[in-house]
């Protein structure tokens, strides 16, 4: 997925039902943009075909004015909330408070 990720400056991810996406977070921490029908930090939220082609034309417009940058806030939240190993460290905890 890394080559694919070095190539990609926007993910959209359509479902109806989805739980955390580890694509989305991926995607964000290498300061993609993410197009998600559903809310996480440094995404772009877009339901249904109108909205997720006026995210897609934004962004198409800041990149033919030279102005798109990395996704940094996205970025940013992404390994604040998935860095260093930070979900296995949280479930270890978890399963360690059980069986004390």
């Amino acid at each position: 997925m890394e080559a694919l990720y070095r190539e990609t400056t926007v993910v959209v991810r359509l479902t109806s039902h989805d739980g955390q996406s580890f694509m989305a977070a991926e995607a964000l921490s290498r300061g993609r943009y993410v197009i998600w029908t559903h809310p996480m930090p440094g995404c772009i939220k877009a339901e249904g075909f109108d909205a997720v082609t006026k995210a897609l034309g934004s962004l198409l417009k800041k990149h033919d004015d030279g102005v798109l940058k990395l996704n940094t806030s996205g970025r940013r939240a992404a390994l604040e909330r998935f860095g260093k190993g930070r979900p296995l460290r949280e479930l270890d905890e978890r399963l360690r408070g059980l069986l004390r």
